[in-house]
């Protein structure tokens, strides 16, 4: 589990596919590495992916090695990384501690294209496209999920083509200890949406859908009475 409260960001050291496998290695600052023991779930651009290996590069950083399955690249942005791109981090809740954010798993549900950035003041405003049969999990003033950074809808709209449009606004330290001011128009971002409200709807179409299928059942019998 996860916070979404970014604990820093760093680069992308290499990327290498081996047996169907895409292994993505990271530069990660000694601050951040401290005391991470393989087999650590770490959540990088909001995915929740497993230290397999670690390696001193410097003085300041060593190199973290993460393994990618096929539907971790088809779902989340990490597929199209290259060395020096730009990555958020966050270790693991520890329970005991301060929650700062909303409850994240690191469980990426789709991507996001960032169509419109803009600074209002000191406020970085950001606008993304996601598809329609997305939108049940999209409620203004919630929380979501936003390449592993915790951040409330603003607004949300219909493009009349078929795609749904919110917004959302970063703080200015928000913006100094995440990738986000970085991101570019046409990127595309992973999304995880809030797991209550998901939970919530995800069961009540399942409810319903149940007892539609009873009274479709019970429509003859009382047909012929």
């Amino acid at each position: 589990m996860y916070t979404g409260i970014i604990g820093g960001f760093c680069e992308v050291y290499s990327t290498k596919e081996k047996a169907g496998i895409l292994e993505l290695s990271l530069c990660v600052p000694n601050h951040f590495a401290h005391n991470a023991e393989i087999g650590a779930s770490i959540s990088v651009n909001g995915v929740c992916l497993t230290l397999t290996k670690k390696l001193r590069l410097d003085e300041q950083h060593e190199i973290f090695f993460f393994d990618l399955i096929r539907e971790t690249c088809e779902k989340t942005n990490l597929s199209v990384l290259k060395p020096h791109d730009l990555v958020n981090l966050e270790r693991s809740l520890t329970f005991g501690k301060e929650v700062g954010g909303h409850l994240l798993t690191g469980h990426v549900s789709t991507k996001a294209l960032l169509k419109k950035r803009e600074i209002r003041e000191s406020t970085l405003i950001m606008s993304l496209r996601i598809e329609k049969k997305w939108e049940d999990y999209l409620i203004e003033k919630t929380h979501i999920g936003l390449d592993g950074v915790s951040l409330t809808l603003v607004d949300l709209e219909e493009d009349g083509q078929g795609h749904i449009i919110f917004t959302t606004h970063i703080i200015p330290e928000t913006q100094r200890q995440t990738t986000l001011p970085y991101k570019k128009e046409g990127e595309e971002l992973n999304i995880e949406f809030n797991q209550t409200l998901k939970t919530i709807v995800e069961t009540t179409k399942r409810v319903l859908a149940r007892r539609a299928s009873q009274d479709d059942k019970l429509l003859p019998s009382r047909g012929t009475q």
